[in-house]
C-alpha cells in the first residue's frame, strides 16, 4: 500500500505541482483524481486478504492455546479483517492530507470529504464482514448484501433523477464521487447529513459482526471446556 501510494504520488507530482493549475479549479480536480485512484489498493488488498470465519475460529483456538488467557471481543477485533481494511484507509488518508497540504488547498474542505469517505467505505467494509461472519450459517446472505450494494449504489440516483433534488444523489457513493468534483454545490450540510446516514446504516451491521464474533469466543470457549 504504502509502495503503490509513493509511486503513484510521483506520477502525479507533475500535475500536482504545475503553476499554471489555478487553486481553486485545476489542482483541485488533480488532487481529487489522486485521491480516487490511490484509495483502489486499500480496497483492493482488503478484499483479497480477508480472513474468513475458520480463520477466527483458529486464531481464538491459537491464543487461548498459547497465553491460556480469556479471548476478549477487543483482541478479536484486532485481528479481523475491519482492523485491516481501516488500518488502510488510515494509510490513504495519511497520504491525502500530505497532498492536499503540500499543494495547499483548502485543508478543512477536503478533511470533511474524507471523512465522508470513511463512512461510505465504513459501511461497505462492515457489509463484507457481514457475509465473512454470516455465510457459515446461511448461503443467502451474499444474495441479501448484493442487492443492498446495488440499492445502496443506484437508489439514490434514480430518486434524484425522479424527484429532481440534486441533495440526494450524494447519497450513492457513485453520486459522491461526482459531488466532490462540484465545488458549485458542495456545502458542509449535505456533507454531514451523508456522513450521517452512512453511520446510522452502520448500527447494524456492526450488531451483526459483533454478535458473530462473540459467538466465535464463546464456540472456542465451549470447546477447550469439553476437551479439558
Amino acid at each position: 500500500m504504502l509502495g503503490y501510494e509513493f509511486v503513484l504520488s510521483g506520477l502525479f507530482y507533475h500535475y500536482l505541482a504545475h503553476p499554471a493549475l489555478s487553486l481553486n479549479s485545476g489542482l483541485r480536480e488533480v488532487n481529487l483524481v489522486f485521491w480516487l485512484t490511490s484509495l483502489i489498493p486499500a480496497l483492493m488488498i482488503s478484499l483479497a486478504s480477508t480472513r474468513n470465519f475458520d480463520k477466527y475460529l483458529e486464531f481464538a483456538g491459537i491464543f487461548t492455546g498459547q497465553s491460556g488467557r480469556k479471548l476478549s471481543l477487543w483482541r478479536l477485533v484486532l485481528f479481523s479483517n475491519l482492523s485491516l481494511g481501516l488500518g488502510l484507509f488510515a494509510i490513504w488518508a495519511a497520504v491525502a492530507a500530505v497532498t492536499t497540504y503540500l499543494t495547499g488547498l483548502a485543508l478543512a474542505e477536503h478533511f470533511i470529504i474524507i471523512g465522508v469517505i470513511l463512512s461510505f467505505y465504513l459501511f461497505l467494509l462492515l457489509l463484507s464482514e457481514v457475509f465473512v461472519v454470516v455465510s457459515p450459517y446461511t448461503t443467502k446472505i451474499g444474495l441479501l448484501l448484493v442487492f443492498i450494494i446495488i440499492a445502496y449504489a443506484v437508489f439514490p440516483l434514480i430518486f434524484s433523477g425522479i424527484l429532481g433534488i440534486y441533495g440526494i444523489a450524494p447519497h450513492s457513493p457513485l453520486g459522491y464521487f461526482g459531488y466532490m468534483f462540484d465545488p458549485w454545490h458542495r456545502n458542509t450540510l449535505t456533507d454531514a447529513r451523508v456522513a450521517a446516514v452512512n453511520l446510522l446504516l452502520c448500527i447494524a451491521p456492526i450488531v451483526v459482526v459483533l454478535g458473530r464474533y462473540r459467538n466465535v469466543i464463546n464456540a472456542r470457549q465451549q470447546m477447550m471446556q469439553t476437551s479439558s
